[in-house]
C-alpha cells in the first residue's frame, strides 16, 4: 500500500522532465527507450500513462485524453502534449537545440507528422520484432525504477 499523497505523485524529480507514454503500445515504449538512450544527461523520466503518477500529473484530463498522446511534464508544472511535446523533448537531448527550433517553427507540420505516426501506432507496434520490444520495455522499466529511487 502506497503512502504517497497526490501532491507527491504529481511532483517532478528535481530538474527533470517526466515523459508520459502509453505502456501498452509497443511502438510507444520503443520510442521512449530510443529517447532515453539519447538522454545522456538523464533529464527525462519515463512514466506510464496508466500509472497513478500520470493520473496525478494529468488530473485535468480524462482517461481518453491522457491516452490520446504523449505528454511531457516539466519541473515547474508546464506541460506539452502530442506534436507540441516533440520539440520540447528534442530540446532536452544533447545536440537537440537546432532540430528542436526547426520543429518549433513548424508546429502544424510537426503536429501533422505526430498525428500520422500516432494514428498508426498499432500497426507500427505489430511490426516491431518481439526481441526489440522486450529490450525496449526492459530499458524503460529500469529508467522508471531508477527514477523511483531517491538520489
Amino acid at each position: 500500500m502506497s503512502t504517497h499523497t497526490s501532491a507527491d505523485l504529481a511532483s517532478e524529480p528535481e530538474g527533470r522532465w517526466t515523459l508520459l507514454y502509453d505502456t501498452e503500445c509497443g511502438f510507444c515504449t520503443w520510442t521512449v527507450a530510443a529517447i532515453l538512450a539519447c538522454d545522456r544527461r538523464g533529464r527525462l523520466v519515463p512514466c506510464a500513462l496508466q500509472s497513478a503518477r500520470a493520473e496525478a500529473l494529468l488530473e485535468d484530463l480524462d482517461a481518453e485524453q491522457r491516452l490520446a498522446s504523449v505528454h511531457l511534464s516539466g519541473p515547474d508544472g508546464e506541460r506539452f502534449s502530442a506534436g507540441a511535446a516533440l520539440a520540447e523533448i528534442v530540446a532536452l537531448l544533447p545536440g537537440g537545440n537546432l532540430p528542436a527550433r526547426a520543429l518549433a517553427r513548424r508546429p502544424r507540420l510537426t503536429g501533422f507528422a505526430y498525428e500520422l505516426v500516432a494514428g498508426h501506432r498499432s500497426q507500427l507496434s505489430r511490426a516491431l520484432p518481439a526481441a526489440i520490444e522486450r529490450a525496449a520495455r526492459a530499458r524503460v522499466k529500469r529508467a522508471e525504477g531508477d527514477a523511483a529511487v531517491p538520489g
